[in-house]
């Protein structure tokens, strides 16, 4: 019952505001459909409710490299909330390379850091995912927000 509430508040919060992430994130060439949007918010839900015991909220801040026809794939910055009811709440970071089932089931993930990152302010994801953009996407920069 928690994993389908959780995912009823995902799905909500996806048609509220996961499209003016997503399009301010991805290039217009690579835009992807609400329906292909809310496949890659099940798939990163399904990895950040996998390695936190008591998940309490997500969000995607940036993705790219999106595909969700033949191959069913993306590249995403996860931020999670965890809280187990006791303490403050800790917030955490990964940058992962996904694939997916056309149904947005999680097929594998790849982390291009280390391991998940305290997120000691609200942007330090950027930096690292940056650097993985100039890397590997380099024309991307303006549109990632990292010039």
């Amino acid at each position: 019952m928690r994993h389908e509430k959780v995912i009823l508040a995902i799905l909500l919060f996806a048609a509220a505001f996961s499209v003016s992430l997503t399009f301010s994130q991805v290039s217009a060439d690579n835009t992807p459909t609400p329906e292909c949007t809310l496949k890659i918010l099940s798939a990163a839900f399904e990895l950040a409710e996998r390695d936190f015991l008591h998940l309490a909220g997500m969000l995607i801040p940036a993705m790219n490299d999106i595909r969700c026809e033949e191959e069913h794939m993306a590249n995403v910055v996860i931020i999670v909330t965890e809280w187990d009811g006791q303490k403050n709440p800790s917030y955490s970071y990964a940058i992962f390379h996904i694939h997916f089932s056309p149904a947005g089931k999680l097929i594998s993930a790849a982390n291009f850091l280390p391991a998940w990152q305290p997120l000691r302010h609200q942007d330090a994801w950027k930096g690292d995912w940056c650097n993985i953009i100039s890397s590997v996407y380099p024309k991307e920069l303006k549109e990632q927000g990292c010039e």
